[in-house]
């Protein structure tokens, strides 16, 4: 009979390999909304995202600027990027950092 920790290994393991197999077939704009909504799991109260929407066409960029901005409530949000129109849309305060 399996007990409780093995049932919760068994359950980890198994969604891990659902997810990879979904990762596998998503777009790239998919993966990236993805990972977007996997680092707001919890409720943290602060947010890392390294340029969240690099390569992705105008239309996908634009709906992750939407979800970003929907997450920015009651949280902090660092943000890198490369694009100031992505910059002064998102954020509230911008530090440019030069040869660092």
């Amino acid at each position: 009979m399996l007990n409780y920790c093995m049932l919760k290994r068994l359950r980890s393991k198994v969604l891990g390999m659902i997810f990879l197999l979904i990762m596998f077939y998503f777009s790239g704009g998919m993966k990236r909304r993805v990972s977007l909504a996997i680092a707001a799991i919890g409720d943290p109260k602060i947010i890392f995202l390294d340029e969240p929407t690099t390569g992705l066409d105008p239309k996908t960029r634009r709906g992750v600027w939407k979800m970003i901005k929907n997450l920015k409530k009651n949280r902090v949000i660092v943000l890198t990027t490369h694009d100031m129109e992505e910059a002064e849309a998102l954020s509230d305060r911008i530090t440019v950092i030069a040869g660092g």
